[in-house]
């Protein structure tokens, strides 16, 4: 009872809450192999200082077999095993095993006992490999059994206690055997059922015994297969029948012979076996004399032996001829005849008798001897007995063949020898016939049969089928893939024909063969693209002693799937074509590759199915880029899309990859000419301008590409014969060269040539009149609309001088010099360089051009604005360069002129109100002016009279008086932001006529006004100010908007709120 107390008492200790500590492992592992740590898993570490946890001690809680199978130190908590673990033995066939117990750790430091429930799962490894019952079968099937006759086999067992391990498969080795096909069933139990299924005839007479595998496959990562023979012999069916060894036989036979003496022995074959081959021997029951052939002889019915039975008396000319039949013992027997002759000799003489004893290993008419008997080797004696006396007793034998011989041994007989080489390869059953005769007359004659049977020695290696084996094998197949069978005969037989299987060294461990079936497989995965090709050496060594040994080389081709991506020769493809070829113009070629072969590495190119129908392209599916329309790089100048090259293995693969196509130009748009053209085509100026005053300019673009195909050219053609005028080559301004005088005005008809710069330019020519005036109607009618508006003026003045006339007199003669002043150093601060100056503030002006100053010289301007700037104060022109974006500022709003006095800025504001009634009553009379005609009055006018309204910009500018000039305002385009001293600059910029003091300021709104356009990579700006009816618009001005807004889409889409457009008042 003391134990049972202090049970209770340490399990009175126990706390805690009780877990299962797992454990894995695997099966077969070393003995001492660890499985885990009892005292880490059990979490008694948290609970208790590092003394108190070392202080536990471990150990099985009962005396179980799991103690003969594991061990656990005490101190650690080490848990290894103490025995090999076979799962199979322990588990058996169960899908989970595991091996339970419990473990007690104790202290007594602390007082502590608990129990732990320790599991550990044995897993299973794929260690067995499936077995067959009987690794050799032997199985008799008839050879006249029907096609799809069976023969149930047994099927293999796997002791491995998984599915994953256990047998999954069957098959029959060679695959390709043909003769017989493997039936696998599937039972309820998961056993198989196997049936050998015949699959054509057969016939034992050529092929009386096959030999095949079947291999049981597992499911285990390294795949175990476990193999059976199988033998069929065919079993004989009686299809043939006996055949005698001579069609017939004569025999002569002296008369008085001994009864019950053999004359002759009949011998017959049949290729059938067994009962089908046992032949029996008799009389033809077909005879005549029948009786009589009876009565004389008899055969032996087993052995075809002749004897006599009777009496035998010569009879002069008697020949006995009869019929012998050899019957088989199949169940319908077959029957052969031959015919035997019977000469009976007249003759008292007797013949020798004959009798044989054999040396070696034997029976009765059959001799043993080795194939590698020593020549001489004896294997029998013959002994000779003739009763006779004389020459009728004196006997001479002979043998037949030439294997072996007789030698006398004195006057004991003879003895048998073997003359030659024996090869039981050759022939490995021999019939020798011994015939005796004596020397009397009639000679008589003994004859004794043999069979001497040669027997095998392991003389010959192995031989196989073939001296090369070819095989092929698909890269990527699975390890245990089947390659090829090999086969080897042995002429030899019994154990010395057993063949067994090797791989050499050569193999490198890349492949495995079945030492039996001699069915090589795959040892590891193969890729195309490292190596396609694998030379090796198998044996075949058979089971003699010594053994010996045969060899083959197998070729192995390791054929391609289609396991690579074609890829392109490029990350991307760039080409150029040009523009306006015809559709199906080449534009390049894409390059692409693929590592496969054959088919798998042709490939073909297509556009992406996204971009099928987006682009003027297509592709040839040899990677060709074509044209489907012509392309207009004024259309279109670039495109990119995205194309696939797909190679044809199955199932295919592609890849993609993106195109870019620049259309280069072809110089297909020829010049615009916008001025002159046939609705305006003219421009006046008087003859007394300077030489060098810009007359006009030739407005021009070109749509082609920004280069020598756009890059223009201008030049006068014809009618200029008297060289008056001079044109710009760059920039298209037409200059008044050398003076002319005349009496009456005088037209000049120019024809006016643009052309590109491309090698082979395109040109355009338009007509332009220029009218140089001789009277001074214009300036008349000037003077007098300027006269009629001043009147107003001078009113307002006059008032006013009524009360201070000479302290105005004087401010104003201060202002206009301080002014002037302030407008030379503002237009300094402006332009760069001024051109032209004014010498003096008096109505005479000094203007004085030279030409190679003012005549355009060849230079490429990037973005530029051109204009003119012809001041009230003398024809003082500028040349000046700038860019074209113009904030614009109203030139009435407060702080735009700082230094003027408020009497000044009213005096503005009167005269802007002047205007905008004058407008007003002349607004439905108001025609678009020419646009860039500052120099002209009748452009686009019918009529060869001039309009009236008095002379150029350029005359007047000469008459003006000094108090006209106080009433003159030129308003230019400044920069909105007041403190910036640096404006937009500007550049030929034409100020509009004087005439043209009709048109109003129309506010925001830009409909009608003259606009921008982009000339030849510069952008001219012409602001008039002015507003067309929208119903009436100039279409000159809607094409040049519409122009510069297509070339300046980012500028032209809208207008900032900072940028006005304003008119120069004059």
């Amino acid at each position: 009872m003391k134990p049972v107390l202090v049970f209770l008492s340490l399990t009175g200790l126990f706390c805690g809450t009780q877990a299962v500590i797992r454990f894995t492992i695997a099966e077969e592992l070393p003995t001492s192999t660890l499985v885990g740590n009892i005292a880490d898993k059990s979490g008694l570490k948290t609970n208790y200082t590092t003394e108190e946890f070392n202080s536990i001690r471990y150990k099985f809680l009962d005396q179980s077999i799991m103690q003969t199978r594991f061990t656990i130190n005490d101190v650690s908590g080490n848990l290894s095993t103490s025995v090999v673990l076979d799962r199979e033995s322990i588990c058996g066939y169960k899908e989970v095993c595991i091996l339970a117990f419990d473990v007690a750790a104790y202290s007594n430091m602390i007082t502590l006992f608990e129990i732990l429930s320790v599991e550990v799962e044995l897993t299973d490894e794929n260690d067995n490999i499936p077995t067959f019952p009987e690794s050799n079968v032997t199985f008799h099937m008839l050879e006249s059994s029907v096609i799809g006759s069976t023969i149930s086999l047994d099927y293999a067992t796997d002791l491995d206690s998984t599915r994953l391990n256990s047998i999954k498969s069957y098959e029959i080795v060679p695959a390709d055997f043909g003769v017989f096909g493997l039936n696998v069933t599937t039972k309820p139990d998961g056993g198989f059922q196997l049936r050998l299924v015949l699959l054509q005839y057969l016939d034992r007479e050529t092929t009386n015994h096959y030999q095949f595998y079947v291999i049981a496959k597992d499911g285990g990562v390294k795949q175990n297969i476990g193999t059976m023979t199988v033998n069929i012999e065919v079993t004989d069916y009686n299809d043939h029948s006996p055949e005698f060894v001579q069609p017939l036989y004569n025999v002569t036979v002296a008369e008085g012979v001994a009864i019950h003496t053999s004359i002759l022995k009949l011998s017959a074959t049949d290729e059938d076996i067994g009962d089908n081959a046992r032949i029996s021997y008799g009389f033809s029951a077909r005879q005549s004399d029948l009786d009589i052939i009876t009565s004389l002889f008899e055969i032996e019915p087993d052995t075809g032996v002749l004897k006599v039975i009777g009496d035998l008396v010569y009879e002069t000319g008697k020949v006995h001829k009869f019929y012998v039949e050899a019957s088989d013992h199949g169940e319908q027997p077959r029957v052969t005849q031959t015919t035997v002759y019977i000469t009976i000799l007249d003759i008292g003489n007797n013949p020798p008798t004959v009798s044989i004893n054999f040396l070696s290993s034997g029976n009765a008419g059959l001799v043993n001897v080795s194939e590698s008997a020593n020549l001489k080797t004896v294997i029998a004696h013959v002994n000779v007995i003739d009763t006779d006396s004389g020459s009728n007793g004196r006997v001479d034998c002979t043998i037949s063949g030439h294997d072996f011989e007789l030698s006398t041994v004195g006057d004991k007989g003879y003895i048998v020898r073997v003359n030659r080489t024996l090869d039981r390869e050759t022939r490995e059953v021999q019939n020798i016939s011994i015939v005796c005769r004596d020397h009397g007359s009639p000679v008589l004659s003994s004859s004794l049969n043999f069979l001497v049977r040669i027997l095998d020695e392991n003389d010959n290696a192995p031989v196989f089928n073939q001296d090369t084996y070819f095989a092929f094998v698909e890269e990527n197949s699975k390890i245990g893939a089947m390659i090829k069978q090999v086969g080897a005969t042995d002429i030899d037989v019994g154990r010395n024909a057993v063949v067994y299987y090797y791989l050499t060294d050569d193999a490198q461990g890349r492949f495995a063969i079945n030492s039996n079936s001699g069915v090589i497989t795959t040892y590891t995965q193969f890729d195309r693209e490292q190596r396609n090709h694998y030379e090796f050496t198998v044996l075949a060594v058979d089971s003699g002693n010594p053994p010996m040994t045969g060899s083959a080389t197998v070729v192995l081709t390791v054929t391609d799937i289609n396991d690579n991506y074609p890829t392109f020769d490029g990350a991307s493809f760039q080409f150029f074509v040009q523009e306006n070829l015809a559709v199906d113009a080449y534009v390049g070629t894409l390059s692409a590759n693929d590592d496969d072969e054959g088919v798998n590495q042709e490939v073909i190119f297509s556009i992406s199915p996204s971009y099928a129908n987006q682009v003027p392209f297509y592709v040839m599916p040899d990677g060709a880029i074509k044209t489907n329309i012509r392309l207009d790089r004024e259309t279109e100048s670039f495109y990119s899309f995205e194309v696939e090259v797909t190679d044809k293995g199955s199932p295919p693969l592609s890849t993609a990859t993106n195109v870019v196509i620049h259309v280069t130009d072809d110089n297909d748009q020829a010049p615009v000419i916008q001025f002159p053209n046939k609705g305006n085509n003219s421009v006046s100026v008087s003859f007394l301008v300077p030489v060098g005053t810009t007359i006009t300019k030739v407005l021009a673009y070109d749509l082609d590409e920004e280069g020598p195909n756009s890059r223009l050219t201008y030049s006068i053609r014809s009618g200029n014969h008297r060289d008056i005028f001079a044109i710009g080559q760059t920039s298209g301004n037409i200059y008044l060269k050398r003076a002319y005088s005349l009496e009456s005005d005088e037209t000049f008809l120019l024809e006016i040539s643009v052309k590109d710069n491309a090698p082979h330019p395109k040109e355009t020519v338009h007509q332009l009149e220029i009218i140089l005036k001789y009277s001074n109607e214009s300036t008349s009618s000037l003077v007098t609309t300027t006269g009629n508006t001043n009147v107003i003026i001078s009113i307002v003045v006059i008032a006013f001088t009524f009360v201070i006339s000479a302290a105005i007199i004087t401010t104003i003669c201060i202002l206009r010099r301080h002014d002037k002043k302030l407008e030379m150093k503002h237009s300094e601060k402006m332009f760069d360089k001024p051109e032209v100056t004014a010498d003096n503030k008096t109505k005479t002006c000094d203007l004085t051009y030279n030409v190679k100053d003012v005549l355009d010289t060849p230079k490429k301007k990037k973005k530029e604005v051109s204009f003119s700037l012809d001041e009230a104060y003398g024809s003082m022109q500028h040349d000046y360069t700038g860019t074209t974006e113009l904030n614009i500022a109203d030139p009435l709003e407060d702080g735009m002129y700082p230094n003027q006095s408020n009497k000044q800025i009213q005096n503005l504001h009167l005269h802007k109100l002047h205007l905008q009634a004058h407008d007003k009553h002349d607004q439905k009379n108001i025609m678009a002016q020419p646009l860039f005609d500052n120099l002209s009055d009748t452009s686009g006018e019918t009529a060869n009279s001039d309009s009236g309204r008095g002379g150029s910009d350029v005359d007047l500018s000469c008459q003006m008086s000094m108090q006209d000039e106080l009433k003159t305002f030129t308003f230019n385009y400044f920069n909105k932001k007041p403190k910036s001293s640096t404006p937009s600059t500007l550049s030929n910029v034409s100020q509009p006529s004087v005439h043209n003091k009709n048109r109003s300021h129309r506010g925001s709104d830009s409909s009608g006004h003259y606009g921008q356009k982009h000339y030849n990579g510069s952008v001219d700006v012409f602001h008039t100010g002015s507003d067309f009816p929208k119903d009436k618009t100039d279409s000159r001005v809607k094409n040049s908007v519409e122009n510069f807004t297509k070339d300046n889409p980012k500028k032209s889409s809208h207008r900032s709120k900072s940028e006005k457009w304003f008119p120069s008042y004059v």
